[in-house]
């Protein structure tokens, strides 16, 4: 089975509170991360970044070393990496598939229906005193 890997896009608002990019899928236009398969010869990392462009038109920093491996969704087992947003495109691949939302994190744990993937917000918003705090150094991001 070919691995699977999810984004977590972030970002900062100009108060310091943290929010997460989510996209809806292409079918149920259900509220997901930006997720794919890892192409032969790309890391999970840039696969992650990849995925967060094609399905949501963000790019920057990823950390290639996952924030949690082997969650359980919907779509079989996945690393999720995060991916701190520092550019959004107006113009991307599947922008005319997909809807993208900047939402506080609090609401994007509501907003998703995957259980996998709440479990993943619900982790990132208590494992962290900040939001952020435990995603890798700066040296581990690619």
């Amino acid at each position: 089975m070919t691995p699977q890997v999810a984004a977590l896009p972030f970002r900062r608002t100009d108060t310091g509170a943290l929010e997460i990019l989510l996209v809806t899928s292409r079918g149920k236009k259900r509220w997901i991360l930006p997720k794919g398969k890892v192409d032969q010869g790309w890391s999970p990392g840039e696969a992650a970044r990849a995925e967060a462009y094609e399905e949501a038109g963000v790019l920057g920093e990823i950390a290639d070393r996952p924030l949690m491996e082997s969650i359980e969704t919907g779509w079989g087992k996945m690393s999720i990496h995060p991916l701190e947003v520092n550019q959004e495109v107006e113009d991307w691949p599947e922008r005319k598939d997909r809807q993208r939302k900047w939402v506080p994190l609090d609401l994007a744990i509501g907003l998703v229906d995957d259980k996998g993937l709440r479990w993943v917000l619900e982790r990132f918003s208590e494992d962290t005193e900040d939001g952020i705090g435990t995603l890798p150094s700066q040296a581990d991001r690619t």
